[in-house]
């Protein structure tokens, strides 16, 4: 892993944004950065940590025994009939994205 800080520059937050399709106030941009730069040091203090976890662990299921949990769709029903908007088993949504 790659212990060098290194340092997100202001074109590297206004492309981010860009491709996140957000605005970013000129202002806010130092300071995104730094906060950005703190995320990605946790992301690779994370990464180590996992790196180091014994493999036989990592791969151990501690919830239940690996066998069928329930009959497959018998929550679907209760589920979807609970919801505001449906077209059969599907749960219908508002478009939020545009191609403007």
């Amino acid at each position: 892993h790659d212990t060098m800080p290194r340092m997100t520059s202001r074109e590297e937050i206004l492309r981010l944004a860009d491709l996140a399709r957000i605005t970013i106030d000129e202002a806010r941009v130092d300071a995104l950065a730094k906060d950005f730069e703190e995320i990605v040091a946790y992301i690779s203090h994370i990464q180590e940590v996992g790196d180091s976890v014994d493999e036989t662990l990592a791969q151990q299921n501690v919830f239940r025994e690996d066998e069928k949990a329930h009959t497959p769709g018998a929550y679907t029903e209760p589920l979807l009939s609970a919801l505001p908007r449906r077209k059969g088993k599907s749960v219908l949504v508002r478009k939020v994205i545009s191609h403007d």
